[in-house]
């Protein structure tokens, strides 16, 4: 699992907003968004429902409650 810490100046972002793990299995990786305040997304758009993994292959990425708040999931 991948634990990042924000700046307080993003007030969109909650404490804990969703999480992220490697499935090494499938190599990809497992978004859940954690009943945020204002949603977790992924690059197109499309709203992470609640409590539902969502899959990443390496390459996709996600925002936290606004596109300024991007991640790109990926492999070394």
């Amino acid at each position: 699992m991948v634990q990042l810490v924000l700046p307080k100046d993003q007030p969109g972002v909650s404490k804990r907003h969703a999480t992220i793990a490697y499935d090494a299995d499938s190599e990809s990786f497992r978004l859940e968004d954690c009943w945020s305040s204002n949603g977790t997304f992924l690059t197109d758009g499309a709203h992470v429902t609640p409590g539902q993994v969502r899959t990443l292959e390496p390459g996709n990425g996600f925002y936290l409650a606004a596109p300024e708040v991007s991640f790109e999931v990926g492999l070394e």
